[in-house]
């Protein structure tokens, strides 16, 4: 990957990781993952 930039790691271990690799390495980096909160628009 010489010369590639990177926009973000989130970025690069989406585009390179099967989905339950990423949610593994999401969860040693980041923790338990949170439920998304609804918002109203006001």
């Amino acid at each position: 990957m010489a010369g590639a930039e990177w926009k973000s790691l989130e970025e690069c271990l989406e585009k390179h990781l099967p989905l339950p690799d990423l949610q593994e390495v999401k969860r040693v980096l980041y923790g338990k993952e949170l439920r998304s909160l609804p918002f109203i628009d006001a």
